[in-house]
C-alpha cells in the first residue's frame, strides 16, 4: 500500500461529518438539485468534493441574494416612480456592503463563480441590467450560462473566503492548501483536481501537537514540489505530522521492489 493512501486510511479523528462545512452541504445541497446543475457534487466522495461542492452552493447563494435585493429595489422603484430607474436602484444596491464571499480576479470581484467574468461583472458593479431583457433571464433559467469555475478560474478560487484553505506554496503545475479542520495537506491542480491528498496525525499518535501548523507543513511542501521523497517522508516524521509507527508499517508493507524506489 503507498503511503498516502496508508495515512488517508489511519487519520486518527476524521472529521468529515462532524463539521461545520459538511452541515452547510447537507442543509444546501438541494440547491444542486433545484438548479439542475453541478449534480456530481450532491453525492460526497472525500472532504476535497466536499470543498468543490460548498463553493457552487455558495456561488448559488450569492447569486440568489444579490438578485433578491435587486427585486426588492425594483419593486420599489416601480411603486415611487412608475418604473425601474435604474441608476437609483444601482446606487441602493451599494449603500449596504453585500457581505458575500467573493475571489479577486485582477482586482475584480467574483461572486459568483460559476458565471463568466462578463457576467460576473453585471452583478458586482452593474446589477441593475439584470431588470432588463436578456439578462433578466439569469435570474430565472440559467444552467445555458454555467461554466466549470474550477477551470476558469483556477487557484484564486481555493485561496478565496468560498473556502477554508490555507495557501502554503505553489509551483508552475499545482498549489499546496491545508484544510485546518480536516488536518489534510491538498495539491490541487491548475484545472482544479486534487492531484494528491496528504492525511496527517495518524491514530498512532496518542497526544498530536496542532500548534504552529502552518510552519512545520512548509518544509514538507518544499520537499514535495522539490521531488524529494525521502526528504519529504523525514520531514513529516521531523515535525510530528506522523508517527514513526505508521511510516515502519508502511516500509514493512513494502516489497524488495518497491523498497527500491518505492512510491508515495
Amino acid at each position: 500500500m503507498r503511503l498516502l493512501e496508508l495515512l488517508k486510511l489511519e487519520q486518527k479523528d476524521k472529521r468529515l461529518n462532524d463539521s461545520e462545512e459538511y452541515r452547510f452541504f447537507l442543509a444546501n445541497r438541494h440547491l444542486l438539485t433545484d438548479c439542475n446543475c453541478f449534480l456530481d457534487l450532491y453525492n460526497l466522495e472525500d472532504d476535497f468534493s466536499l470543498v468543490k461542492a460548498n463553493i457552487v452552493l455558495k456561488s448559488i447563494l450569492n447569486k440568489m441574494a444579490i438578485e433578491e435585493r435587486l427585486h426588492h429595489l425594483s419593486e420599489k422603484s416601480i411603486r415611487t416612480s412608475g418604473r425601474i430607474k435604474h441608476h437609483d436602484i444601482r446606487t441602493k444596491m451599494f449603500e449596504q456592503p453585500l457581505n458575500l464571499p467573493y475571489l479577486l480576479d485582477n482586482d475584480a470581484k467574483i461572486y459568483v463563480p460559476i458565471f463568466n467574468r462578463a457576467m460576473n461583472y453585471i452583478y458586482a458593479n452593474e446589477p441593475d441590467k439584470l431588470c432588463d431583457f436578456p439578462y433578466k433571464n439569469l435570474t430565472e433559467e440559467f444552467t445555458a450560462s454555467i461554466i466549470n469555475p474550477f477551470e476558469t478560474y483556477h487557484f484564486s478560487l481555493f485561496d478565496s473566503n468560498f473556502t477554508k484553505l490555507i495557501k502554503i506554496a505553489s509551483d508552475q503545475t499545482s498549489t499546496a492548501f491545508y484544510h485546518l479542520d480536516f488536518r489534510n495537506i491538498l495539491i490541487i491542480n491548475a484545472q482544479g483536481g486534487l492531484d494528491l491528498k496528504i492525511a496527517l496525525f495518524d491514530r498512532f499518535m496518542k497526544d498530536p501537537d496542532y500548534e504552529g501548523i502552518l510552519d512545520r507543513i512548509k518544509p514538507v511542501v518544499e520537499a514535495f514540489f522539490a521531488n524529494d521523497r525521502d526528504l519529504m517522508v523525514s520531514q513529516l516524521l521531523d515535525k510530528q505530522l506522523v508517527s514513526q509507527i505508521i511510516i515502519d508499517k508502511w516500509l514493512t508493507a513494502l516489497t524488495k521492489s518497491e523498497r527500491k524506489k518505492y512510491r508515495l
